[in-house]
């Protein structure tokens, strides 16, 4: 077979050699038609790279830039193609390894010649797969198994192509394994591939397609037992490799473990789950490694979420989905019927949109199920999708679920997901949409878990690791304070800061202001003072309040690089609470909360927002996106139609053969075709399965083709496996009666809202493939379809090896087969693509991730606090490592997993703080036996707590009453004790009920569930009860319900909502942590008959439960059941008796009338609807709040009378002196109208007690000012505005001659207004300045000669400076240097001339010539690298032609010598390898050390083989062994004789001896003999046993000492069992009792009914048994009090009441007064009688009457008389008051006349005459007639209260500086300005020309100046004489040439360039 194997492939071989040569004449034209290309695109870029200036080249970065990347591209594609160049090669060389097998050597050289490991793994993803792929993989791998390059066997275990072979492979063989030929030796060859494997390291043999051959083996061993009885050696074997695999799982491989699931991991072996990577086991206490501590974390949490979900696969894989084992399944929850909907993609992860159906494959009903509040199937929660029989398994991550209810129907729930793992095979996924499909969900979120993980693997050291790993507890403080320890610290928790700076280290500190007490005191010392710090907090003693303060003191002393300090909390709800302490004294803008689930809107601003954009190249990453979809829609279409291409691409054995067979058949040649894809038109005749026709593709008679297509068919309809066939979805809907889902939020939507914004949103974009995906659904891909027919592909393989085969000969069907066999060849290529391009596009969109975070880690470190959850901590960890970080605070750090602690702790951390308390709440994990077994619920804070690290316990409680503490003072001992301020609280009553403190006891069973508990008479007694404290006045917000389960939490939370009270917290205890309430009420749940406590036995839970309540706490249980329930001296049983003695543990609870205080009793829940509205039959009498009067409605429940409640009219009398007309309820305000006086002494009407500030007077006013003589009018309530300054136009004419448009009071000042100067350029154009600025520069454009010839124009300010410094922008005329002037230079004028692009020839070193351009030629020949073929003779003298260019060094010389070896040997070897090292290869003729003559089987250069000659060897025992020679002494030295033993036995017995030889010690004789017992029996045993103690087994036979004959039931070695015949024993009560024999002796408690005579005599009937107390005889009796009242009382209470007990009828005492008027009091007050509201009259002052109430007279109660005025005035006039009795008269009106200041006489009111402030204001309006005080006889025209009008007389004023000036009268002489001529002198001798009293300016008196070195004389300005001048006339400068001469400034003829810019001979610059 092999030989027509090898001559089919020579004849193929022969084929592709002609072909070859025709194809390398077409490469080499092709190769040619490259180098012309290149060369001419390279003398192009050449050409274009010497048109750019080099000016132009340096200053152009952008273009540079281009270029480079341009470059960059070219050199990618460059890469690109050399690397398919080589993957072709490899191709190539991979698939001939089925047909000619390589040696070791051979593969490992081929390898090495590769690259290094990352270029080969790169070219192993790139391998495509074909048809003989399998067996090369299979070929290879048994030639590495056995070498020892493990590298190169881990490298394909981890190809993708590799995996899908085998994956396939399996697949196939579980299809059709009952239709497949010698399917036990394929699965031989399949077990043996991997199990043959030398591996160090399994890891990645763990992760390969090993979990498909199980699968397979599995499924064979379940379902198919006559192929399980075949391959049973190869089952047994394969299932101890696996038992192998799981042992090689060691300690420290945490680095190599993957974070996710692997398939593996979820197979039993044995029956038992195993841990397949890592190893869990017990921290040692002492010398752990950083390394033993991470991997045993790293396990803990690995496990601890994989053991649930691998115990219910493993399970649901054993016992099947018909019969599942809930217990294991117990957190699994389970979908069916998986339909694909769309894909979709945004920059972060492809997500996959299916629908599912609720699960009920076992005949379960569907639920009724909440969705809006569910958290089943929740975002970043763990699913794995697969079919029945658990294999694959696809593992993801939910991103989203639909949030309507309305959207789920019949059953059926649409959600989005990401792949877990980037490695997962897109083709499985696809393929398992055919089959029964499960999806399972893992309840819990499971994104937390792989960022805590990966934070573990990152972690390269550990801070504080002394504390933490190595158990030590000595703690230095932070090395921060090495900086400053000198702190400003303030413990008042004032809004303002106000510090004492000191050394916090020093002893004792200062005294400060605080309400801290002691223990917080010392908890800030310690957190400022040590790197590592433990607070515990009990319940109520403010530990965040501590903390937030100590964060506080940190905010204001650190420096600003230890910013931020880090806060990290358990939850959203604790951090929130902790943030919003800091936001108290920390700027909003200096702090950031990461994460978005906080409810504070406050805390939504602190949200970092940061998405600026980043250097990413997009249009790669788009195009990337693009592939992926296009792959997916074609895998979805199943679009793979076979084309000649596609067959010469995956399988060009059979391409070759096709065109081959067909020259051959034909007798014809390749040169008779006619078109030129001649090949391809032939393969794709018979892929259609159709005979050419002549002269079409090739010419010449077709005389072979009489037997095409006409072969026997390979093809058979195979027997499928169809337990995996797809069936229908639901057909009938059955819904559950039970409507409780124990997933659901107990906040209704805010706390689902609030869940999952913790989870990352993925933006969904759809990649618009919904017609493909529609089309995969419609088709029902089955197993036909996406996969071949195994057995006829194997066939048709055979078949085509051999040496006659022809393809042309196959049946049609058969060429079918071949087609869809290829097209799975495609599918399976598209789906290693996928993984390729997923894998590429995960790596950069982790890239752009980092991008972003970039951005945000700058605005991180600029902030002062960053708040985070310990879950944020571990998904920001990246980022966090980044920060300048140096402080950590963790709050309820108890209640944190060290392992997450672990994992948060960053890098840069010098300073922690732990704040929790380990008594309360503990971590825990998902599983409990992990937990149990490694103590996983311990906490590093409880760890260092024990571990004796600094910490300080807060002491003082400031949250709940003294009677609550006393409960939790049974955990914390008596150091915890209350605040002072609680004293206040215990004073607080809960109204409506009469104790604040309740246990109560009652006997209701709790209902049956697996998952939860619920105990529903419990649940509706407790809402019952809150309804009623609702009624007595309680907000809801006030109470909180508390569970120990979450089912009664739920189903409290049902009842509430449906009573619409949305407010009532209700949660279960382990959410409750860190909150209170001012009422709070426990319910227990458990009361059962198998004495199981559960969740509420644990100390921390209740400790949390009873410490939650400020003012009221009610706890509802069976707490008889618990008592007993519980061991003894338990916290329980201690609460218990404290409760009964504080007299709070009862059967009841009493309800309070609030206003009387009578009680009433409830026990049942259907009592409290039993309770009066109205409570009792009196009237309430009480006193509204701030007035006398009483409440006159009937009892009722709530106690509070507002003031804003009463209904009278109200009796106060205001302090005006009015009476209220209002009612009682309304605020008291005067309604009476009165004059009221303003401050500007006008009147106005208003309402009594109105501010007269807030009234406007609306008199008008008028004044004229006596600078401007502008009269203004305006409204009295505006005078302010007018009275100071003229508010009119000013309209003065300016000094440029504007007129000014400013307000009169306002200066002049400056002109503002446009300018209107004329230029002194003579320009027009206008000024753009102001009138007071200089004007503005002149741009008109003037024409200016340049120097180099050209004109050009200039604005006219600055044409001086642009002529020198501008570019001239026209052609350039100058010579070039070269002398070539054809070259016409292409830049400006002002430039470089450009390059001259003229071809010259140069000669190299090497004498060639070469042609290059002018410019850069000489440049170039320095460094050029001849290109020619080499010439140069070879050292070694032989004439190899060299194959490399004229610069490079030779190619190596391959002329063949001869070279002797020191073995003797000679070997023809290449004359370069003449100096290295060879080995022989020749076989091995070495004599052996030995002296056997075994001839050597390894070659010449290896290690002699072992000699394997036999020696027998006899040993002492006599038996006779052989050996191989080469093992000989060791095999002696080793060996144990394993022939049967010859020993005689001591007991002399002949049984035979089991032994070995070389145990020597014989075997336990088994002869059997007979012994008698001590009980009288005789046993049979073994000789052996002789001489052991026997126990008896015969039935007992012994005489009871009872003497009763009841028979015994036990063996005769047992104690016989008690005597249960039944006996009546009489006891002391009177009663007899029938029991049981064995408990007669023991005292029996009588349980019949009480028959006991009652001590008082009465007949009472007692309830209670005979052995209890007798129940309190009711008996009703007569009592009276010593007020007389008669009272009816219960005969137990009789002992109880006093005569003087507090009587509760009304008051009937008399009244002092006399009036009969009723009191409203109790009997039992001792107040005086309610105020007597008997009305009476009283007489005032005035003489009028007044009725008031009789309680009034003793008030003094100020009255006011209301009746008219009668008084007289005392100025005597008889003007008419207006006012009533009690006001002040009103002002008289009577005129009188008065004589003002300036002797004028007016009329005024009489009340104004003694009004100071009114003649103060008083002015007198007559003319003036007062004299100037110049004395000039000028009219004054003002009124005489005005100003006089100054002077305008004209005078002659003497001014400062001496000189008189004519002025008006009134100016002062200081300000006018002097107009004359300055007469000062100035230094120069000129004298000063400027005005008198201005600046001297500078001198500008003309002179003449001589230069002294050139003697030329310039006439300058006087002041220019002191400055340093150059000469600048003009004079001849002749230039080098001798002939031209040109004009120069004088000064510059010393620096000017010598050359001639005229003449043709200089040199051009």
């Amino acid at each position: 077979m092999q030989n027509n194997r090898n001559q089919n492939n020579q004849n193929n071989q022969n084929y592709q050699g002609k072909n070859n040569k025709k194809r390398s004449k077409g490469q080499q034209q092709q190769h040619q038609q490259q180098n012309q290309y290149q060369s001419s695109k390279q003398s192009t870029s050449q050409q274009q790279y010497q048109q750019q200036p080099v000016q132009q080249l340096q200053r152009n970065t952008k273009g540079r830039e281009f270029r480079r990347i341009k470059q960059e591209r070219i050199e990618r594609a460059n890469q690109r193609k050399l690397e398919k160049q080589n993957q072709e090669q490899f191709f190539t060389w991979f698939s001939s390894i089925s047909n000619n097998t390589p040696t070791i050597h051979q593969i490992v050289s081929y390898f090495q010649d590769l690259g290094n490991l990352d270029n080969l793994e790169n070219i192993f993803s790139n391998l495509r797969i074909h048809a003989n792929q399998c067996e090369s993989y299979m070929i290879l791998m048994r030639i590495l198994g056995e070498s020892p390059y493990q590298e190169y066997t881990d490298l394909i275990l981890r190809s993708q192509s590799f995996n899908t072979q085998i994956t396939e492979k399996c697949t196939l063989l579980l299809i059709y394994q009952n239709s497949i030929q010698y399917i036990n030796q394929e699965l031989e060859i399949m077990y043996k591939l991997f199990s043959n494997l030398k591996l160090n390291d399994y890891t990645t043999l763990k992760q390969s397609s090993i979990s498909s051959l199980y699968n397979l083996m599995k499924i064979i061993d379940l379902y198919n037992p006559q192929l399980q009885q075949q391959a049973s050696k190869t089952l047994t074997n394969f299932d101890h490799f696996l038992k192998k695999i799981y042992s090689t799982a060691k300690l420290l491989e945490w680095k190599q473990t993957p974070n996710y699931p692997i398939a593996l991991e979820f197979f039993s072996y044995n029956k038992t789950p195993n841990q397949l990577f890592g190893k869990l086991e017990i921290l040692p206490k002492e010398n752990i490694t950083f390394e033993r501590y991470i991997d045993y974390h790293y396990n803990l949490i690995r496990e601890d979420y994989i053991l649930e979900l691998r115990d219910a696969i493993i399970s649901l894989n054993e016992s099947g989905f018909e019969c599942i084992d809930k217990e294991k399944t117990n957190n699994i929850g389970l979908y069916q019927n998986i339909e694909l909907l769309s894909v979709g993609m945004n920059n972060f992860d492809i997500i996959w949109r299916i629908q599912v159906e609720q699960f009920n494959m076992d005949g379960r009903k569907q639920k009724h199920i909440n969705w809006a509040k569910s958290k089943k199937l929740a975002s970043g929660t763990l699913i794995c999708l697969t079919n029945i029989e658990c294999y694959p398994l696809i593992f993801g991550i939910i991103t989203k679920r639909d949030e309507k209810q309305f959207q789920y129907k019949n059953g059926k729930i649409q959600l989005e997901f990401r792949f877990l793992d980037q490695n997962t095979s897109v083709m499985q996924l696809l393929n398992l949409f055919s089959q029964k499909t499960i999806l399972m969900q893992y309840e819990g979120l499971i994104d937390p878990i792989l960022y805590y993980l990966e934070a573990l693997k990152q972690k390269v050291s550990l801070p504080f690791q002394k504390m933490i790993i190595e158990n030590k507890n000595e703690v230095n403080y932070p090395s921060y304070l090495n900086k400053n320890y000198h702190f400003d610290l303030d413990l008042s928790y004032n809004n303002k800061y106000q510090g004492i700076k000191f050394n916090i280290f020093q002893q004792p500190w200062p005294q400060f202001n605080t309400s801290m007490d002691q223990s917080q005191v010392s908890a800030i010392k310690l957190m400022l003072q040590k790197e590592v710090a433990l607070i515990q907090g009990p319940p109520g003693t403010g530990k965040t309040y501590c903390g937030a303060l100590a964060v506080r003191l940190l905010y204001e002393n650190l420096q600003k690089n230890d910013f931020p300090i880090l806060i990290v909390c358990y939850t959203n709800h604790a951090l929130d609470q902790f943030l919003e302490h800091i936001l108290k004294f920390v700027p909003i803008e200096q702090v950031a909360r990461l994460g978005g689930a906080s409810k504070n809107p406050l805390l939504e601003q602190c949200q970092i927002k940061s998405r600026q954009k980043v250097e990413f190249e997009f249009r790669d990453f788009n195009k990337l996106k693009k592939e992926i979809s296009t792959i997916i829609q074609r895998m979805l279409n199943y679009d793979y139609k076979i084309r000649p291409q596609d067959i010469e691409k995956y399988w060009p054995e059979l391409y070759n053969s096709i065109i081959s067979n067909f020259f051959q058949d034909n007798d014809l040649d390749q040169d008779y075709y006619i078109e030129e894809n001649g090949d391809e038109l032939l393969v794709k005749y018979w892929i259609n399965q159709q005979k050419p026709e002549e002269n079409v593709i090739v010419k010449g008679y077709l005389n072979g083709m009489h037997k095409y297509f006409k072969m026997e068919q390979f093809y058979k309809k195979p027997q499928e496996f169809v337990n995996l066939q797809k069936t229908p979805g639901l057909i009938q809907v059955q819904h559950d009666s039970s409507d409780d889902d124990l997933d659901e939020y107990l906040d209704s939507e805010d706390e689902a809202i609030y869940h999952q914004n913790g989870q990352r949103e993925f933006k969904f974009d759809s990649l618009g493939i919904d017609q493909a995906i529609k089309h995969f659904n419609e088709t029902h891909q089955n197993q036909n379809l996406l996969h071949y027919q195994y057995q006829t592909i194997e066939n048709i393989k055979g078949y085509l090896n051999m040496q006659k085969s022809n393809p042309w000969k196959l049946n049609e069907i058969d060429i079918k087969e071949i087609l869809i066999y290829l097209e799975c060849l495609k599918y399976q290529n598209d789906s290693i693509k996928f993984a390729k391009l997923y894998k590429q596009f995960i790596e950069q969109s982790n890239i752009l991730k980092d991008l972003y975070d970039e951005n945000e880690v700058q605005i991180l470190n600029s902030m002062k606090i960053v708040g985070v959850t310990v879950t944020g901590v571990a998904k920001q960890t990246n980022k966090l490592q980044k920060l300048n970080s140096k402080i950590m605070v963790i709050e309820e750090a108890a209640e944190v997993l060290e392992s997450h602690v672990a994992s948060i702790l960053t890098s840069n951390l010098q300073h922690l703080i732990l704040i929790g308390d380990h008594y309360q709440l503990k971590p825990s994990i998902k599983n409990y036996y992990l937990q149990e077994k490694f103590k996983a619920n311990v906490s590093l804070f409880e760890r260092l707590f024990l571990n004796k690290i600094p910490s300080v316990t807060l002491t003082q409680q400031r949250r709940m009453k003294t009677k609550f503490a006393d409960f939790i003072r049974l955990i914390y001992g008596e150091s915890y004790q209350d605040h002072p301020d609680i004293q206040k609280q215990n004073q607080i009553e809960i109204q409506g009920l009469e104790k604040d403190l309740v246990f109560f006891n009652h006997k209701w069973l709790e209902a049956q569930d697996e998952k939860s508990k619920e105990n529903k008479q419990e649940a509706q007694m407790i809402f019952q009860m809150i309804q009623y404290l609702l009624k007595c006045g309680h907000q809801q917000t006030s109470i909180s319900v508390l569970s120990l389960y979450l089912k009664q939490a739920q189903a409290l939370k049902r009842q509430f909502q449906n009573a619409g009270q949305h407010k009532i917290k209700v949660q279960t205890v382990d959410n409750y942590q860190g909150e209170e309430n001012d009422i709070v009420i426990i319910s227990l749940v458990r009361n059962n008959n198998y004495n199981n406590l559960g969740y509420i036995k644990i100390d921390n839970r209740i400790n949390v439960a009873l410490s939650r309540a400020r003012l009221g706490l009610y706890v509802f249980g069976n707490f008889d059941f618990i008592f007993n329930a519980s061991t003894p001296g338990s916290t329980w049983q201690k609460m218990i008796l404290l409760a009964k003695s504080k007299n709070c543990l009862n059967d009841y609870i009493n309800t309070k009338c609030i206003p009387h205080g009578n009680l009433q009793t409830i026990k049942q829940p259907g009592d409290w609807s039993k309770i009066k509205p109205k409570l009792c039959n009196k009237k309430c009498l009480k006193n509204y709040s701030n007035c006398n009067h009483l409440c006159n409605k009937d009892c009722h429940i709530s106690d509070i009378h507002p003031a804003d409640s009463c209904p009278f009219q109200c009796d106060r009398i205001i302090d005006c002196g009015h009476k209220c007309k209002l009612q009682c309820r309304d605020r008291c305000k005067c309604n009476e109208m009165i004059d009221l006086n303003l401050p500007c002494n006008h009147k106005v009407r208003a309402l009594c007690g109105t501010d007269p500030l807030s009234q406007k007077c609306q008199e008008k006013q008028e004044i004229q000012f006596s600078k401007c003589t502008h009269i203004t009018k305006f409204i009295c309530y505006e005078r302010e505005k007018y009275l100071y300054k003229c508010q009119q136009i000013c309209q003065k004419k300016l000094l440029c001659g504007h007129i000014c448009n400013k307000i009169c009071s306002v200066d002049c000042g400056i002109c503002v207004q446009e300018c209107i100067k004329v230029r002194p350029c003579g320009h027009q154009n206008k000024c753009k300045n102001l009138c007071f600025q200089d004007c503005s520069p002149c741009d008109t454009p003037v024409e200016n000669k340049l120097k180099c010839g050209h004109k050009t124009k200039f604005p006219c300010f600055s044409q001086k400076q642009d002529i020198l410094t501008y570019n001239c922008q026209e052609p350039c005329i100058k010579k070039r240097q070269c002398g070539h002037d054809e070259q016409i230079c292409q830049n400006k004028c002002h430039e470089q001339c450009s390059p001259c692009q003229k071809l010259v020839s140069r000669k190299l070193k090497c004498g060639h010539e070469i042609d290059l351009r002018c410019h850069d030629a000489d440049l170039i020949v320095q460094n050029f690298k001849c290109l020619s073929k080499c010439q140069k003779p070879r050292q070694c003298g032989h004439n190899y032609v060299c194959n490399n260019q004229c610069h490079q060094k030779c190619s190596p010389c391959l002329q063949k010598i001869v070279k002797k070896l020191t073995c003797g040997h000679q070997i023809e070897i290449e004359c370069c390898k003449v100096n290295e090292v060879q080995q022989c290869k020749q076989e091995c003729i070495k004599p052996r050390v030995c002296k056997h003559v075994q001839q050597c089987k390894n070659l010449c250069f290896e290690q002699c083989s072992p000699c394997e000659q036999v020696i027998e060897h006899t040993f002492q025992c006599s038996h006779k062994h052989n050996f191989y020679c080469h093992s000989y002494k060791k095999s002696i030295n080793n060996f144990n004789c394993n022939e049967p033993c010859l020993l005689k036995r001591s007991c002399g017995h002949t049984s035979p001896c089991l032994s070995k030889c070389y145990q020597k010690k014989c075997s336990p004789c088994l002869e059997l003999i007979k012994k008698k017992l001590d009980c009288g029996h005789i046993i049979q045993l073994k000789c052996y046993e002789q001489n052991e103690k026997q126990k008896c087994h015969e039935p007992c036979n012994r005489i009871r000492n009872c003497g009763h004959i009841f028979p015994c039931k036990r063996l005769c070695f047992e104690t016989c069992e008690p005597c249960q015949q039944d006996v009546l024993k009489p006891l002391d009560c009177g009663h007899q009792q029938l029991i049981k024999c064995n408990i007669k002796s023991q005292n029996i408690i009588c349980k019949q009914d009480c028959i006991k005579s009652r001590q008082c005599g009465h007949k009472y009937q007692c309830t209670n048994l005979c052995y209890q107390e007798c129940t309190p005889c009711k008996q009703i009796l007569q009592q009276k009090l010593n007020c007389g009242h008669m009272i009816e009382v219960e005969c137990c209470q009789s002992q109880k009441i006093q005569l003087n007990q507090q009587c509760q009828q009304q008051c009937i005492r008399r009244r002092d007064c006399g009036h009969d008027f009723p009191c409203f009091n109790m009997c039992f007050k001792k107040d005086d009688c309610t105020p007597c509201q008997f009305k009476t009259y009283q007489t005032l002052d005035c003489g009028h009457q007044f009725l008031i109430l009789c309680y009034q007279k003793a008030q003094k109660i100020k009255v006011l008389c209301d009746q008219s005025c009668n008084k007289k005035r005392p100025c005597g006039h008889n003007t008419i008051c207006n006012n009533k009795c009690y006001e002040p008269c009103s002002l008289c009106s009577g005129q009188c006349e008065i004589t003002l200041q300036c002797g004028h006489k007016r009329m005024v009111n009489c009340y104004q005459k003694n009004d100071l402030s009114f003649l103060k204001e008083l002015k007198c309006m007559f003319p003036c007639n007062k004299i100037q005080p110049c004395g000039h006889n000028q009219i004054c025209t003002k009124k005489c209260y005005q100003q006089c009008d100054p002077c305008q007389v004209e005078v002659k004023l003497p001014l400062k500086c001496g000189h008189l000036q004519k002025a008006i009268c009134y100016q002062n002489p200081d300000t006018i300005e002097c107009l004359q001529t300055c007469k000062l002198t100035l230094n120069c001798g000129h004298p000063c020309k400027s005005k008198c009293g201005k600046v001297c300016l500078k001198c500008e008196e003309p002179i003449l100046k001589i230069f002294p070195q050139c003697q030329h004389q310039k006439l300058i300005k006087c002041y220019e004489n002191q400055q340093q001048l150059v000469c600048g006339q003009q004079i001849p400068f002749i230039q080098s040439c001798g002939k031209h001469t040109i004009q120069v400034p004088c000064f510059s003829r010393s620096t000017l360039n010598p050359k001639c810019q005229k003449c043709n001979d200089c040199i051009i610059f």
